[in-house]
């Protein structure tokens, strides 16, 4: 698979509920929950060879195509950006992802 792919329309994302949550998901399980999607949309990379080019290219799709809402593309902000500074120890990769 290519790793500069985008990933497919999915009628199925959750939506952004009330205070800052997806239909009712805890923070903690909201972040877990959009940290596994883009990890699966990359499932043939490992996470520390991501790039932040990709990184921007698939939060970028799935703002404008999949059409998420900002507070369900802040949440995969923080996961990403929680993953690749306190787990992967790459936080260059993503000081520059938009918000």
């Amino acid at each position: 698979a290519s790793a500069s792919r985008i990933p497919p329309k999915n009628r199925d994302l959750p939506k952004a509920g009330p205070a800052g949550s997806l239909n009712g998901f805890a923070a903690t399980h909201a972040r877990q929950y959009c940290f596994r999607s883009f990890i699966r949309h990359y499932d043939d990379i490992k996470p520390s060879q991501i790039t932040t080019k990709q990184m921007t290219a698939y939060l970028s799709h799935m703002l404008t195509v999949n059409r998420i809402r900002r507070s369900y593309q802040s949440q995969i902000l923080s996961a990403l950006k929680m993953f690749y500074i306190s787990v992967v120890q790459q936080p260059e990769k993503v000081e520059s992802l938009f918000y």
